[in-house]
């Protein structure tokens, strides 16, 4: 017989559980079931040097990455660093969990899930639920157990390295992986040890790509002792050679590991494996298909147990190692929007007038944390009526546009704010490149703008340097999109009145001058 049967079950009491049992409250059973004795024990251990490096920038949710939705609490009031510490958002975690009276049971540790007859059972019907909220993230990829290594060489992991500088003193330390763990060691190490060589995959860096999970420039302050030959060495390869036993590059390092050294780098004293984090997914592996991460409906249920629910780092299938959904900046959001799915609370909001519908577009595009934060992977849902009125559907994954349009409509399209293609299959942009400031030039936009989709069209609006788009410019080309969108404007008709509109807009600025 069951401890207790709940309705809705979440494993993990990290920022994604948390955040999920918010958002059901009072009005939604729930039971968050954590295995240790405090919310989001991932930070009481990382990141190793103890600083994040998610934004925390003022109060709106756009420049705030740490916060949790839904509530008027801030992480802004426990910390005014740009890149606060891990210890001040555990203190922030914890209040918010005491405040709002986040249902958790600690110092439970999940053993085993099924599901049996439409039912779930954890550890063999101790609990029972309807649905299950799986919020355990990552684990530590593990080391080669097949290495050797020399007997005055001493060999660490990301996961136990000791934080204590003397250690490390005027020693020489190999770090393998050049992930932000990776940098972030390195960039720690680079006033203590005397000779580091970094070793890793070929550089993808986050003010390049836009993916937040690539190298970040707050871990890189190293490179200039690279740079400038202050006895750091980096060596970076195409591709997952420093994981393919059968690669040239893999063959090297282990040959050096097992030396305690190479010809061109000299020995080494210290081995620090900083080679990234996988999915754990030893609780649900019957449950779910998994590649990398589990496969995912639109609605971030399981494709093969219904009732099975994903949450924070284990929601990224559809944008992984693309978008945010690996970050609490982006998984907040994923959860805003299943508890609405659940809950039936998508609204259909009826606007009655072309002009409202503008307004209210442009408000979204300048204003909406959740278009901002989930690019290319949210959106708005216009529909329009045989009358020419409109019901307007806010928040929604674009996958997920089939299962809200309507027989009743006549057409649709969505607005979203995104990227321009060499930013989502992370071709390198740079810092310098060409910004494109004309209506009529507007799909050359390279960094984060609206974007309307139309059947197989794109519609683009130039992109803004503070991300705003209530104003006349804005009002302008909404309503030249609008009248196309409605057949009031053939394409070509509408390029030449985008064109002329160039005119009383400055030249495109070229960074590269």
């Amino acid at each position: 017989m069951a401890l207790q049967h709940v309705k809705n079950i979440i494993i993990g009491a990290g920022p994604a559980g948390i955040q999920m049992g918010h958002f059901f409250g009072k009005d939604e059973e729930y039971l968050i079931l954590e295995r240790n004795s405090e919310a989001c024990s991932f930070f009481r251990h990382y990141p190793r040097q103890r600083k994040l490096i998610s934004f925390n920038k003022g109060r709106k949710l756009r420049f705030d990455w740490n916060s949790f939705l839904g509530s008027d609490m801030s992480m802004r009031d426990y910390s005014k660093e740009l890149f606060p510490f891990a210890d001040e958002y555990l203190k922030y975690v914890n209040d918010f969990v005491s405040k709002h009276e986040i249902n958790i049971k600690y110092n439970y540790e999940v053993k085993n899930i099924s599901k049996d007859g439409g039912v779930f059972k954890i550890n063999d019907g101790e609990f029972t639920a309807d649905r299950v909220f799986f919020g355990i993230g990552v684990k530590k990829r593990p080391i080669d157990p097949s290495i050797t290594y020399p007997p005055n060489v001493t060999v660490y992991s990301y996961d136990n390295m000791p934080t204590d500088p003397e250690v490390y003193r005027d020693k020489n330390v190999y770090v393998i992986g050049a992930g932000n763990a990776g940098l972030e060691t390195v960039n720690w190490l680079s006033p203590i040890a005397d000779r580091i060589i970094l070793w890793g995959g070929e550089p993808r860096f986050a003010y390049e790509t836009h993916y937040p999970g690539d190298k970040r420039s707050v871990n890189m302050a190293f490179v200039d002792t690279y740079l400038l030959k202050a006895n750091v060495l980096i060596n970076t390869f195409k591709g997952n050679t420093l994981t393919n036993p059968q690669s040239e590059v893999y063959r090297k390092l282990m040959h050096a590991l097992e030396k305690g050294a190479l010809d061109w780098t000299g020995k080494f004293d210290i081995v620090i494996f900083c080679h990234g984090f996988e999915f754990d997914d030893r609780l649900i592996k019957d449950l779910v298909k998994v590649h990398k991460f589990p496969v995912l409906t639109p609605h971030f249920e399981s494709t093969t147990t219904p009732g099975l629910f994903f949450i924070g780092t284990g929601s990224q299938h559809h944008d992984m190692k693309i978008g945010t959904s690996s970050f609490i900046h982006g998984f907040r959001y994923n959860c805003e929007y299943l508890h609405r799915y659940l809950t039936n609370s998508i609204v259909y909001n009826k606007i009655s007038t072309e002009r409202s519908l503008v307004d209210t577009i442009l408000y979204q595009f300048s204003e909406s944390s959740c278009l901002y934060h989930r690019f290319n992977y949210f959106c708005d849902l216009i529909g329009i009526l045989q009358d020419n009125t409109f019901e307007y559907v806010k928040e929604i994954p674009i996958s997920a546009v089939e299962y809200y349009t309507k027989p009743t409509w006549k057409d649709f399209f969505t607005v979203s704010l995104g990227h321009h293609l060499k930013f989502v299959h992370g071709e390198p942009v740079g810092l310098t490149f060409r910004r494109a400031n004309q209506p009529g030039k507007a799909s050359e936009s390279i960094v984060i703008h609206p974007m309307i989709h139309y059947k197989q069209k794109i519609l683009h609006f130039v992109e803004d340097a503070f991300f705003t788009w209530q104003n006349q410019a804005g009002q302008v080309v909404m309503e030249l999109y609008l009248s196309y969108i409605l057949g009031r404007m053939y394409e070509d008709e509408l390029n030449a009145s985008l064109k002329a509109l160039d005119n009383a807009c400055p030249a495109s600025i070229d960074l590269k001058k």
